[in-house]
C-alpha cells in the first residue's frame, strides 16, 4: 500500500463525523479556524464585524444585507483565483466562489441571519430567508452580486440548473461546516494539481469530516488510484 493511501485513511479515521464536537457554535469556530493559519485573522474579522453592529440595529435586513455585502467585498474581497482558500483571502485578498461564501456564511452566523449555501456543480452561492423573501449573496461578482428580484434569483437559478444537468448533478442546500468542507476539497484538488499528493490526502481527510458528499468520496478515490511517481492530469473543480 502506498504512503498517500496510508496518509488519507489515518486522515478519515481521525476527523471521522462522530468525532466533532457537541456544541454547534463551538463547532462553527474550529471549523472556520481549519482554515487559517493564524486566530488573529479571525479575532480581525470580527473586530470589523463588530464596527457595523450599529448599522445592524439601525436599519432593517434587507438594507443591512446589502451593506454588509459590498463592505465585506471591498475590504477582504480582492481579485479572483480559482481554489483560492480563506487563508489567502486574509493575507493578499484572493477568493472564489468557495472561500468568499465562507467569508459571508461566518458574517451571516455572527449576525443571526438564517440562510443556506447553494452547492451546484461548479458553484457556491448563498440564500438568505427574510420574512419578506430570499436574498443572494454572490460572493463572485463585487458589482452587482447581491440579489434581490425574485426575477434575478430565478434567471441564476435556472442558468445553474443547466450547468447541473450537463453534469447530471442535482442542487444541495448545506450549512456552514459543509461548506467548510468545499473548501479543503478545493485546497486538496489544488495540491493534487501541483503534485502535492500527501498534503492532498491529509486536506481531502479533513474535507471528508465537515462534509462526507460524493464528490469528496471521488477525490479521495483518485488520490488514492495514483501513485507518487505518475504524472497527473489536471482535475475540474469548483471556482
Amino acid at each position: 500500500m502506498s504512503r498517500i493511501v496510508l496518509i488519507l485513511i489515518i486522515c478519515l479515521l481521525h476527523f471521522s463525523p462522530t468525532a466533532r464536537s457537541e456544541s454547534g457554535d463551538l463547532e462553527s469556530l474550529n471549523s472556520f479556524e481549519s482554515l487559517i493559519d493564524d486566530a488573529d485573522q479571525r479575532e480581525g474579522f470580527e473586530i470589523f464585524l463588530k464596527s457595523l453592529e450599529k448599522k445592524r440595529d439601525r436599519t432593517d435586513d434587507r438594507y443591512f444585507l446589502r451593506h454588509l455585502f459590498y463592505k465585506v467585498h471591498k475590504k477582504f474581497l480582492k481579485h479572483y483565483r480559482q481554489y483560492a482558500s480563506v487563508n489567502e483571502t486574509f493575507k493578499n485578498g484572493a477568493y472564489d466562489c468557495v472561500s468568499g461564501s465562507v467569508l459571508y456564511a461566518y458574517a451571516l452566523e455572527y449576525f443571526g441571519f438564517e440562510y443556506y449555501a447553494n452547492e451546484s456543480a461548479f458553484h457556491v452561492n448563498l440564500h438568505v430567508k427574510l420574512n419578506d423573501g430570499d436574498v443572494v449573496f454572490e460572493a463572485t461578482n463585487p458589482l452587482s452580486g447581491f440579489l434581490t428580484s425574485s426575477k434575478e434569483i430565478l434567471n441564476l437559478e435556472q442558468q445553474i440548473n443547466l450547468e447541473n444537468e450537463s453534469q447530471g448533478f442535482d442542487n444541495r442546500q448545506i450549512g456552514f461546516n459543509e461548506l467548510i468542507g468545499l473548501q479543503h476539497l478545493n485546497l486538496s484538488i489544488h495540491l493534487f494539481n501541483t503534485g502535492r499528493y500527501i498534503e492532498a490526502a491529509k486536506a481531502i481527510g479533513i474535507a471528508y469530516h465537515y462534509y462526507p458528499s460524493d464528490r469528496i468520496r471521488d477525490m479521495a478515490m483518485l488520490i488514492n488510484s495514483q501513485r507518487s511517481d505518475r504524472r497527473i492530469a489536471v482535475v475540474n473543480g469548483d471556482d
